[in-house]
């Protein structure tokens, strides 16, 4: 991971600000391209056989270019169609969790429906992203915490309560 330091900034970047950089960037080199065959040109150099072996490198670069932008979209797609799973996921768990609640005697029942609720909005807030995301994650433990004191509150064992 220390290697990989000095390209931290590009996870802070948005994707306005990259995508116009890799604009400039492909026209800064597209006009030193043309800038340097029009020199060739204008000195005569470039004969037939250099010409057809220039349009076959062309070509094999086009392919390589085309096959990464399609294994970096497949890669994307994957990691996006994991990511949906994950939410979908622990969305059916918590509403799970939120129905069993419902079966608990009273006092516990409110509780434990409070703090899912409350889970489940500060869940959103950190998928969205607004506000702190470290006081939101503090948050998310400190609610998970208390769902399972909760919970293990609220189970009735043979010799009485858990705690």
């Amino acid at each position: 991971m220390e290697k990989w330091r000095a390209f931290a900034w590009l996870a802070d970047a948005g994707v306005l600000p990259l995508t116009i950089g890799l604009l400039l960037s492909m026209l800064a080199a597209f006009a030193l391209g043309h800038w340097a065959r029009k020199r060739s040109a204008r000195e005569g150099k470039a004969t037939s056989l250099e010409q057809s072996q220039e349009g076959l490198i062309v070509s094999g670069v086009m392919v390589v270019v085309g096959l990464m932008i399609g294994f970096t979209f497949s890669l994307a797609l994957d990691r996006f169609e994991q990511r949906r799973l994950l939410v979908v996921t622990e969305a059916n768990a918590i509403g799970t969790s939120y129905l069993r609640a419902q079966l608990l005697d009273e006092p516990d029942r409110t509780r434990l429906s409070g703090l899912l609720t409350a889970y489940t909005d500060n869940r959103i807030e950190l998928a969205r992203g607004n506000g702190n995301k470290q006081r939101l994650l503090e948050t998310n433990d400190r609610l998970l915490t208390q769902i399972w004191a909760a919970v293990s509150s609220a189970i009735d064992t043979p010799k009485g309560k858990a705690i």
